[in-house]
């Protein structure tokens, strides 16, 4: 991100989309996200984290058919409203939906000293473990 040599990057906040599927079963498709943020005392030149990527079920997800309920935007990027952006009220909506994601950036690193004309730098490497995913049980008579 390019910032001007007079000002100092303490923190941020970030939000990353995914087209999250799954094809086994049933089809199921959604809109997920990722955050990350990130606060020090002292100004930084890079912050970069290695993680995970899970998925979080409240609910079983439908043994056959499509289920796509939650591919929806997270945010409408048509908004033209500041409440639109409000990461409390994005957080909340989120919250409300039975499977979602969420990111444990299990190895954050924070690098200070950033040089003259030199960008401060975001990265992340997100993982995809094999997860277990929750049907419910449909009893077949034979």
């Amino acid at each position: 991100m390019p910032v001007l040599d007079t000002e100092n990057v303490q923190g941020f906040q970030l939000l990353l989309f995914f087209d999250y599927r799954l094809y086994k079963f049933s089809e199921f498709r959604m809109e997920s996200m990722a955050y990350i943020q990130h606060s020090s005392p002292q100004a930084g030149a890079e912050y970069s984290t290695d993680g995970h990527l899970r998925l979080m079920q409240l609910q079983p997800l439908a043994h056959r058919g499509t289920d796509d309920r939650f591919n929806i935007p997270i945010i409408d990027e048509n908004g033209i409203f500041a409440e639109t952006y409000d990461f409390k009220k994005i957080f909340q909506e989120y919250n409300k939906r039975n499977v979602t994601t969420r990111f444990s950036d299990d190895y954050p690193v924070w690098v200070a000293g950033r040089g003259a004309n030199k960008p401060f730098i975001i990265s992340a490497t997100i993982r995809y473990a094999e997860e277990s995913i929750e049907y419910p049980f449909v009893a077949s008579l034979i």
